[in-house]
């Protein structure tokens, strides 16, 4: 598809008596603060297929006075926002990761000057980007529709845009509930509408971007760089999980040390995908006790370290003991104690906060040794 597509739609009459678009709950809006968080929220994001896109910058009010934003960049898909913050240890990273994703369509109003800012402050050139207000027309006009209109057109309902949020300050640190809100429907409002069209419509724009990724024609269609991490053959860094669980003669375990490693391994991979953005590899290490090792000391099977740290040490809990199973014959086997919860298989999302906790902690000439001191100090970690 060469030629770009239009889809006309009826321009509402009276768009004051609409129902309020229910945009996106302020518990369900994201904003990162370190740079593990920022992998985190990428990796999140690099799980859809198409997701809201937009971006905010600090008002100019001079003439003559140039934009030194964007400020912020905001990603949407159906359940989550994610507002990142430029400028944060991990945003730029983050942000190239989901941006220059080729498979992933990024969906909103207006992007011209968005591309154009990305480009020029952070060296990002997207993919895949679609504009809708360059391909929605109302039915008998030329010019383009803005996501107020498309909202009220296509979804049928009505989203506030205050002109005192829009003017505000986007480069502050904090930003206000009614900053987030803003700035969060934005990008959430423009992937509704897309979701609002038909599907015939939806696959003819989802063609035309594809078609013009492959053809190249625009800088936002060219071969995106990868991200930094990417380019560097080794990692800078490599977080270290360690698991030791009992091993039978007969090559068997016990039901929590076989529902352990599911999630040691279920996690090790989201780890890995979500730090690889920042150069930490993460890397798996298992060793086995004998049955007669596990008689001398039971609680030792079904132990973790991340980063030769204690699991529980990193998440404040405990290690307890129950019953186990006839593998583990009268012994009682280990437990961890997180807050009044009694794990005995250990869950994937534990060992997945844990490890992000480690990965924050790792200084520059790590490899997998110790957190800093604060984590080690007085638990006799491996340099102290």
């Amino acid at each position: 598809m060469s030629q770009k597509p239009l889809i006309h739609i009826v321009q509402p009459a009276d768009t004051e008596g609409l129902p309020a678009f229910a945009g996106m709950p302020l518990e369900r809006i994201s904003m990162p603060a370190t740079a593990v968080e920022f992998a985190l929220a990428a990796t999140e994001i690099l799980q859809a297929s198409c997701i809201g896109f937009d971006t905010e910058s600090k008002p100019t009010f001079k003439v003559g006075e140039l934009s030194s934003g964007p400020h912020l960049i905001q990603f949407a898909t159906l359940e989550k926002v994610y507002l990142l913050r430029v400028g944060m240890p991990g945003c730029t990273e983050a942000v190239r990761a989901v941006l220059q994703a080729p498979g992933i369509v990024k969906i909103g109003f207006g992007l011209k000057s968005d591309h154009s800012r990305l480009r020029s402050k952070l060296n990002i050139q997207p993919a895949s980007l679609l504009d809708l207000g360059s391909v929605l027309r109302y039915q008998g006009k030329k010019g383009q529709v803005g996501l107020r209109g498309a909202v009220a057109a296509i979804l049928g309902t009505r989203i506030e845009k205050s002109r005192r949020v829009a003017t505000s300050n986007w480069a502050n640190a904090r930003l206000t509930e009614a900053q987030q809100a803003y700035a969060a429907n934005d990008a959430y409002a423009a992937l509704r509408v897309f979701l609002g069209l038909a599907l015939e419509q939806q696959s003819m724009l989802l063609r035309y971007v594809a078609a013009s990724d492959a053809r190249g024609s625009t800088p936002a269609n060219r071969t995106p760089r990868p991200p930094r991490s990417d380019r560097n053959a080794a990692m800078k860094k490599t977080l270290t999980i360690r698991w030791q669980r009992l091993v039978n003669e007969h090559g068997q375990t016990c039901p929590r040390c076989g529902a352990t490693e599911q999630a040691v391994r279920q996690a090790t991979a989201d780890l890995r995908q979500a730090l690889r953005i920042l150069g930490i590899d993460v890397r798996l290490e298992t060793s086995q006790l004998s049955p007669a090792d596990f008689a001398q000391a039971p609680l030792e099977s079904n132990r973790l370290w991340i980063a030769d740290v204690p699991l529980e040490q990193w998440l404040g809990a405990a290690a307890g003991e129950s019953r186990c199973c006839s593998a583990c014959g009268d012994a009682n086997c280990r437990t961890l104690e997180v807050a009044d919860a009694t794990h005995e298989a250990v869950p994937a999302e534990l060992i997945i906060k844990a490890g992000l906790l480690a990965a924050a902690q790792l200084p520059d000439d790590a490899s997998g040794c110790c957190p800093t001191a604060q984590a080690t100090s007085g638990h006799g970690g491996c340099c102290s």
